[in-house]
């Protein structure tokens, strides 16, 4: 993609005052979704994406997810659309990118 390099540059980077600036956060579940349940649980990685950027009025895209008592990060970029249980509960974090 032609502004990859630009992306990842933003990425990498430490903050700056830049209005481009593209920030990697990691966050508690609990701290950025609200939940009525123990759990929420989505369809597929891409339902989780689209609710997660919707719900922070479009200036953050989720990741990645740190499950808790894992040590590895579930990355969302591979088979998005494919059905596939995703649930959260809240000592969950995320992996997050705001711009």
């Amino acid at each position: 993609h032609p502004g990859s390099k630009k992306f990842y540059r933003d990425v990498i980077s430490t903050n700056d005052d830049s209005l481009d600036a593209v920030d990697l956060d990691v966050v508690s579940v609990q701290d950025v979704l609200e939940f009525n349940t123990p759990t929420l649980t989505f369809n597929s990685k891409s339902e989780l994406v689209q609710s997660f950027y919707m719900a922070s009025n479009k200036t953050s895209t989720c990741i990645g997810i740190k499950y808790f008592g894992q040590t590895q990060v579930c990355f969302l970029c591979d088979k998005m659309d494919e059905q596939e249980t995703i649930t959260l509960s809240k000592q969950d974090k995320l992996i997050v990118v705001n711009y």
